[in-house]
């Protein structure tokens, strides 16, 4: 029997540095980098707080050359992509991750607004 399912992410934050455009052994360009994404809360005492998230997101082909050529540190930027899990082996332990596969981007950037989609 066939039920569906959904796997779609979505983000609005900030590029915390300059993507490093890398390739694997097949040639394929891909770069990784951390998102910051903030959130502000009020404790029981009144006291407001502000929590940063970074979120680990990839980009591949030529969405990747375009986040290398884009993206700057500070840059804003909205992001569609789906989860993605990976696992290795660090010092005899398998490690599991999630990260986010971007398949769009747009720099929310005042300066420039620039779309690129897988």
């Amino acid at each position: 029997m066939y039920t569906s399912t959904v796997n779609e992410v979505k983000l609005i934050g900030y590029v915390p540095n300059k993507p490093e455009l890398r390739e694997v052994i097949n040639g394929t360009l891909f770069c990784s980098i951390n998102i910051a994404t903030h959130e502000s809360y009020v404790d029981q005492h009144g006291e407001i707080h502000r929590k940063t998230d970074w979120l680990p997101v990839k980009f591949w082909g030529h969405i990747a050359i375009n986040a290398n050529n884009f993206f700057e540190k500070g840059t804003k930027v909205y992001i569609e992509g789906k989860l993605t899990t990976y696992s290795k082996l660090v010092e005899g332990e398998r490690i599991y991750k999630v990260e986010v596969m971007a398949t769009k981007m747009i720099s929310l950037n005042k300066n420039e607004k620039k779309i690129h989609n897988v």
